[in-house]
């Protein structure tokens, strides 16, 4: 037997895998889960096959419009009222779990903490700058940008700090040497 997740191999009895831990499925278990994805594919391909339909369908409507418009023009003239297009018998809904955030300012604020402020406090603010572009709702993203927020606000300020204590200590030893 060979684990189905990284392929190492096991013991007949074997429950979890010694290599990567995971759960052994049981033969009834896999079986069961192709069927499941067998069960799900059919209806797919039956869903298809009825849009298939209503599109031929509507299609030979529309064909058979056209054919009594050019034998009889003039009850053509007569419909004044505008005729709609068939509509699709499916519609297709926006992924799930897309969130509109913009980073890019958090993104600039975490890059330029990266090199010219404070190296660590720079990777956190990038790490969560890139985590809200990721998020899957709002909420997610609004946490994630206050943090990134308060991480590049605290690097800012640090750089800021450690770079006016080395001009004073270049000032203080110039000072001191007397020039």
């Amino acid at each position: 037997m060979y684990c189905t997740k990284c392929g190492a191999p096991l013991n007949e009895d074997a429950k979890f895998c010694t290599e990567c831990g995971a759960a052994m499925e049981t033969e009834e278990k896999v079986e069961e889960a192709v069927e499941e994805k067998v069960e799900e594919a059919v209806e797919e391909v039956a869903e298809d096959a009825a849009q298939a339909e209503v599109k031929e369908e509507t299609e030979e409507a529309a064909k058979s419009e056209e054919a009594q418009a050019q034998e009889s023009p003039v009850q053509e003239q007569q419909v004044d009222a505008p005729q709609t297009p068939p509509q699709p018998a499916y519609t297709q809904t926006p992924p799930q779990g897309s969130v509109n955030v913009n980073t890019t300012p958090f993104l600039v604020w975490s890059i330029i903490n990266l090199v010219l402020c404070c190296f660590p406090i720079g990777i956190v603010g990038l790490v969560f700058t890139l985590n809200a572009g990721k998020a899957t709702d709002q909420a997610a993203a609004d946490e994630a940008l206050k943090k990134a927020k308060t991480f590049n606000l605290i690097g800012t300020i640090t750089g800021a700090v450690i770079f006016l204590v080395y001009i004073l200590i270049i000032a203080g030893s110039v000072l001191s040497m007397g020039y």
